[in-house]
């Protein structure tokens, strides 16, 4: 997928989810470049966010966004993505899904964006989540918001990561990404395997007051 389209569903996404951006993308060839990337194997997926331009990156106008270009194949029509929250190791809920038909190439778009409102005792977070998943065709989205209840949110350590650096093959229920949040001072990333199967790993998620986990699936 070319910056071009990325750039250009990154401008859908913020249109979607009410962002406070407003940016003219022409499509002539002189005002967005056009840089043809590797082609993807049918049912595949790979993170880009790290390869997104200065330009797609300040159109999200977050620190935390994960962007993942995928290319379904022709068996998977749909997907799902989904928001995962954990407490001290423990699966608490999923918060929300988005649901989707797929048309063979597009992107999963994810970002969140804490805010601290003045509450009386100064202990509440409320972080907003945006799900976008389309192509230049057509797109689906949603906004959700979480309430968390921190004891000092001065102390408050946070880590995330998006998965999936190298092309991977689509199979079943994918972690994407996280976010993860403690009470101590520091804090340390969490592995991919760790997430694929958080039962068997109780005890290392139980150092992170909460995590949330970006999940997809295709079929």
């Amino acid at each position: 997928m070319s910056k071009g389209k990325i750039a250009f569903l990154l401008v859908l996404f913020l249109l979607a989810v009410g962002g406070f951006m407003t940016m003219f993308f022409s499509n002539s060839s002189d005002q967005v470049t056009s840089i043809k990337g590797p082609t993807l194997k049918n049912e595949t997926i790979k993170n880009v966010t790290h390869s997104l331009t200065a330009r797609e990156d300040m159109l999200l106008n977050t620190n935390q966004a994960f962007v993942f270009e995928y290319d379904s194949g022709s068996k998977k029509k749909e997907v799902d993505v989904w928001v995962e929250k954990y407490e001290k190791g423990l699966f608490v809920e999923k918060l929300n899904e988005l649901s989707t038909e797929v048309d063979k190439e597009g992107l999963i778009i994810f970002t969140s964006s804490d805010i601290y409102p003045e509450d009386e005792d100064g202990e509440e977070v409320i972080t907003m989540f945006n799900l976008k998943v389309g192509n230049q065709t057509g797109s689906a989205g949603l906004s959700f918001t979480e309430k968390r209840n921190i004891e000092e949110k001065e102390n408050l350590a946070g880590t995330w990561e998006g998965f999936y650096q190298d092309v991977q093959k689509i199979d079943g229920d994918m972690p994407l990404g996280y976010m993860a949040y403690s009470s101590e001072d520091s804090i340390s990333s969490i592995q991919l395997n760790y997430l694929k199967d958080p039962k068997a790993h109780e005890k290392e998620l139980k150092e992170y007051d909460s995590i949330y986990v970006l999940k997809c699936r295709f079929h």
